[in-house]
């Protein structure tokens, strides 16, 4: 320190500072200062520099320029709106210089999710439907009352080769707290334009619906279709009606409501391995 001090004291002595040629250089310094400043400042808004700097691989950049923030540079959602947020951002960037030349570079840890206050800079979160019109989502309200991040349900917007174009949440993100306990899991919670269809309140639905199923596989899953294994849910589970003594007793549901209640699971050899032979009258 005691050499830095004597540095500047030779420089801005007395004597110096009554020539305005010492002024006139000062100014110069320090405007070539400023244009430094100011294209360092330029240059790390850039996502080519986050892809030499951040990223060894091209993955996330590439993702990028094909998604729909392709016009916003990373620090505009990954670091939090602000002056000084920027300043300490670009300062930092120090570090991470250092660790890219370095004999074992490592991505930096510190670059953070983005914030709501981030989000917010474009998106207005007074909104209840979506652009669609069909979906309630009041997204002030899970904000504020719920206290969720933008993220939490847009996740992964630019850096997933698998999102859509439109970025739009998968029924999987919503169905985390819209799962009946957390928050309503019924359709018309969040959709206008979706209900029970009238033909699944029949009081014969789950004896035909398979049939309907084979005839039109796209009926049931323009409601279904968004989750692998809907059919599995149910046709795993030991139905309620075969609890307690069904065994003995189920000879007398069949005579009522006959096989096809049955063949909806089961098939001819399930019968036969305890009776030999199919049900007479089958």
């Amino acid at each position: 320190m005691s050499k830095i001090g004597n540095f500047f004291k030779k420089i801005f002595n007395k004597e110096n500072l009554r020539k305005p040629v010492f002024w006139g250089a000062m100014t110069g310094v320090l405007f070539i200062v400023i244009l430094i400043v100011a294209t360092v400042w330029n240059i790390v808004d850039s996502p080519e520099f986050c892809a030499r700097i951040c990223h060894f691989e091209q993955g996330p950049t590439d993702t990028w320029k094909k998604s729909t923030h392709s016009r916003v540079a990373c620090n505009e959602c990954h670091v939090e709106p602000g002056f000084w947020d920027a300043v300490k951002f670009r300062t930092n960037l120090i570090s991470w210089i250092y660790l890219q030349v370095s004999k074992n570079p490592t991505q930096p840890t510190s670059v953070q999710m983005p914030s709501n206050a981030s989000c917010d800079v474009c998106h207005k979160v007074k909104r209840k439907v979506s652009p669609s019109g069909d979906l309630l989502i009041p997204h002030d309200a899970h904000i504020k009352l719920r206290g969720l991040r933008c993220v939490d349900c847009h996740r992964n917007l630019v850096h997933n080769a698998k999102v859509t174009a439109r970025n739009k949440p998968p029924m999987t993100v919503c169905y985390k707290c819209h799962d009946g306990k957390k928050a309503s899991n019924a359709c018309t919670a969040c959709h206008t334009e979706k209900s029970v269809p009238e033909d699944h309140k029949a009081a014969d639905w789950l004896v035909v619906h398979s049939q309907i199923q084979k005839q039109d596989p796209a009926y049931c899953e323009k409601c279904h279709g968004w989750v692998k294994g809907y059919c599995t849910e149910c046709h795993q589970r030991r139905p309620k009606s075969h609890a307690g003594q069904w065994r003995t007793y189920h000879r007398d549901r069949i005579a009522a409501v006959g096989m096809r209640n049955c063949l909806q699971c089961h098939n001819d050899q399930f019968c036969i391995r305890c009776h030999g032979i199919m049900p007479a009258g089958q």
